[in-house]
């Protein structure tokens, strides 16, 4: 199998510094996903495209093609005052939301660097390609953290075929128990309406799979701009999401429940989705707070 988009590369590799000095012995393999999303240098992907089990590929890698050119002002000094507990040189900490190295103690305070520690090498890449598999759907949706979801036409037939079939024997048999149970009077009246009225959503729903079964094409998309539902109409951004609301109904029935800060509201039938509801729901976690997630 050749190396080509969406599928996922192990390798053995060993990354050195134009002077010979090792910067990655290699010691483990590295798995990436292929194809654009950025899950090992660009130059490096490139590079490998095409390539099968056993073939090797040598790379040099400019700063900027790697960890970037080494900026000075990424170094900062601070004074221990501002730390909780005495740091440590090599240890990372946060300062204004950034991460920085501690580089140096001082008797006063500490110089910080934000640079990577490889910021500014040019860098020898060699790897050898040790296995090539296709990535499977939440691994692409994992690195990607989006998702272009299709109507799955298998799926809305067989919602459909449980909503006009399915139910309908049921509640006729159930119809018929209660008919024989409660020999007449307003109690059967009552529960026969809600058989009926049971049987009309079922029904309309059975319809609906129908229509989406014929009408296929792509339905929902997830990225970090928002979500995008088709029978919603328009995009809606993260911001605008008070809360969502996952439901497994009875036999395959699941829908996402999606209320608006602007007092809107849609469900996400997720029933019929070409993807499973673990990798929507995996999205919406990523893309949303806790206290704006239900039942996922």
């Amino acid at each position: 199998m050749k190396i080509a988009k969406d599928v996922v590369v192990t390798l053995r590799q060993r990354v050195t510094d134009l002077d010979g000095a090792v910067v990655d012995d290699g010691a483990e393999p590295v798995s990436y996903l292929h194809g654009g999303y950025h899950d090992i240098f660009d130059r490096i992907e490139s590079a490998l495209d095409g390539k099968s089990v056993g073939d090797e590929v040598s790379v040099r890698l400019e700063p900027k093609e790697a960890f970037g050119e080494y900026d000075p002002e990424q170094v900062v000094v601070a004074g221990f005052d501002q730390f909780t507990n005495p740091p440590q040189p090599g240890e990372m900490v946060e300062r204004g939301g950034e991460l920085y190295r501690v580089v140096e103690l001082r008797d006063d305070s500490v110089v910080l660097d934000g640079n990577h520690p490889f910021a500014g090498l040019h860098l020898i890449f060699q790897g050898e390609v040790q296995d090539v598999r296709p990535a499977r759907a939440e691994e692409i949706t994992r690195i990607a953290k989006s998702v272009t979801v299709e109507i799955s036409r298998l799926r809305a037939i067989k919602m459909a075929t449980i909503h006009l079939l399915g139910v309908p024997i049921v509640l006729t048999i159930v119809a018929g128990t209660l008919s024989e149970a409660m020999g007449g009077g307003l109690l059967l009246y009552l529960a026969l309406m809600f058989v009926v009225a049971v049987l009309l959503s079922a029904l309309w729903s059975g319809g609906r799979y129908v229509r989406e079964a014929f009408r296929g094409g792509e339905v929902l998309r997830i990225d970090v701009k928002g979500l995008y539902w088709r029978d919603f109409g328009s995009p809606v951004t993260w911001e605008e999401i008070a809360k969502v609301q996952f439901t497994d109904g009875m036999g395959e029935d699941a829908w996402y429940s999606v209320a608006l800060t602007d007092g809107r509201n849609f469900k996400l039938d997720a029933s019929i989705l070409s993807v499973e509801t673990s990798q929507v729901s995996w999205l919406l976690a990523h893309y949303l707070p806790a206290t704006k997630l239900k039942g996922i």
